[in-house]
């Protein structure tokens, strides 16, 4: 990667809170110029340098289809291809043709992520901003010194905190980033996020290998972690091979894991949401036998060893 921290990252913008009902960020976000003194936005700019350059520091994991991998923090997810919205992109070449940002007039804090760019777009750095970092004075007594002097005095302006640590870096056409539910507070993640649609899960309950007692009301509670397991399913082919039932009922046994079949040797898909949740975990190979303690485990979060 060339991340590049010299004097071109000079755009400084905040991206104001909004979104769909689906909880994805707007595809229509709201960019806003935020109006400091030069020092402050030569600080800030530095300080979210230094966090990006720690966060490209990290070792690199293809995010392959995989939301449920959590990262060590010495690794980062990247992806290839990574399309910047031109909203953000215009917004970075063009900043005098945004709205500048203006406090709110209720105690709410609107500011969803600060953002510094180059003109260009090629290095652009993402900060998430919770309400930890608002400085609100709602249900409190902000007081700060006067002047420098030893009299403090109450302070009720509008104000927030920045730190170093950043969420989300994009160059090299690659977004870099540590979470993706982070990621998706200020960008589309949608379309790296592939999830079973109802057609997909109709054709995985009609594929002859598995029970499933209600198909519509199955289809229509999916959540969207079924819906992401059904995907991975469909993606592996475990039901592909030339004896699926033989080998799926084989890998359970010998992970330890209760499989249920029904008088026609097909999989029962359990009602239960618990139960559903530790089937669909084990059919993409989130279940494993521990080699030492002979226990059967379910993980959340799992990795390809590759060496």
């Amino acid at each position: 990667m060339t991340f590049d921290n010299a004097a071109n990252i000079t755009q400084l913008l905040v991206e104001c809170k909004s979104k769909n009902n689906d909880g994805f960020v707007n595809v229509h976000p709201d960019y806003r110029v935020l109006s400091v003194d030069n020092p402050t936005c030569e600080e800030i700019i530095n300080m979210l340098k230094k966090g990006a350059m720690s966060l490209l520091s990290k070792q690199e994991i293809d995010y392959l289809f995989n939301p449920d991998y959590s990262v060590d923090q010495d690794e980062v997810f990247v992806i290839r291809d990574f399309n910047i919205p031109k909203a953000l992109a215009d917004s970075l070449d063009s900043p005098l043709n945004n709205l500048k940002y203006n406090i709110p007039k209720s105690d709410d804090f609107d500011i969803r992520a600060l953002i510094v760019g180059s003109k260009d777009g090629q290095n652009i750095v993402f900060k998430c901003m919770d309400q930890s970092a608002h400085l609100s004075n709602k249900g409190k007594v902000v007081v700060r010194a006067f002047k420098g002097e030893n009299t403090f005095v109450k302070d009720d302006s509008y104000g927030f905190s920045v730190t170093t640590s950043v969420d989300c870096v994009y160059c090299d056409g690659a977004l870099y980033f540590s979470s993706f539910q982070s990621a998706n507070k200020v960008l589309d993640m949608k379309p790296y996020l592939i999830e079973a649609t109802d057609e997909d899960i109709n054709k995985f309950s009609s594929n002859g290998f598995v029970s499933i007692q209600d198909k519509s009301a199955f289809i229509n509670n999916a959540t969207n972690l079924t819906r992401r397991r059904i995907a991975l399913i469909m993606k592996d082919g475990i039901f592909e091979s030339a004896h699926p039932i033989d080998d799926i009922r084989n890998a359970a046994i010998a992970s330890g894991f209760h499989l249920d079949l029904d008088n026609e040797n097909r999989i029962i898909i359990p009602q239960s949401k618990v139960a559903q949740k530790e089937l669909f975990s084990f059919l993409t190979e989130s279940v494993y036998r521990g080699p030492f303690s002979g226990k059967t485990y379910m993980t959340n979060s799992k990795q390809e060893v590759r060496h």
